[in-house]
């Protein structure tokens, strides 16, 4: 935000919407109302369908934007979802039990590179694998790329 104000730039603030491509959907996820003023907790999440193939990418939200998002029980926002980045790199603040269940990933795409903060962390695994979601991680299989068809079923690639 700081960045934007010393130049001339004009600031939108994310809301609820629909943008169709064609056969494509994707809904732009608002941060929920009474977020404080954190960046990671106003991320802007997007879900994306193609047929019945559903992605879900939040951003580097934490439990309480998740919390938020749950309390409005938002129908595109919840699984099955065959492709589901996680939140947060896997940080310890952000994926959930309860997020898990309601989003209910087939697959987890850890983006993650070194780092100091630990990332993806012991607990955030645990959780990917109690979901029963099998788990990418970009620091070990490079570039992961998913390609959905219209009926749901997908194929997975990655680099390494």
């Amino acid at each position: 935000m700081k960045a934007l104000q010393g130049v001339d730039a004009t600031f939108t603030k994310a809301s609820n919407q629909t943008v169709n491509l064609g056969s494509v959907k994707l809904r732009v996820i608002a941060p929920p109302p009474g977020m404080p003023d954190d960046q990671n907790l106003n991320s802007v999440g997007l879900a994306v369908q193609f047929g019945e193939f559903r992605a879900l990418l939040t951003g580097d939200s934490e439990s309480p934007e998740t919390e938020g998002w749950m309390a409005q029980e938002r129908a595109d926002l919840r699984g099955p979802f065959q492709v589901y980045k996680s939140i947060h790199h896997g940080a310890a603040n952000g994926d959930t039990v309860g997020w898990l269940a309601s989003v209910r990933p087939q697959n987890v795409v850890i983006s993650v590179g070194q780092n100091s903060y630990g990332h993806p962390t012991d607990s955030a695994l645990r959780l990917y694998r109690q979901s029963g979601a099998r788990v990418y991680r970009t620091d070990r299989q490079g570039t992961v790329t998913f390609q959905g068809r219209a009926d749901g079923t997908y194929t997975a690639d990655t680099d390494r």
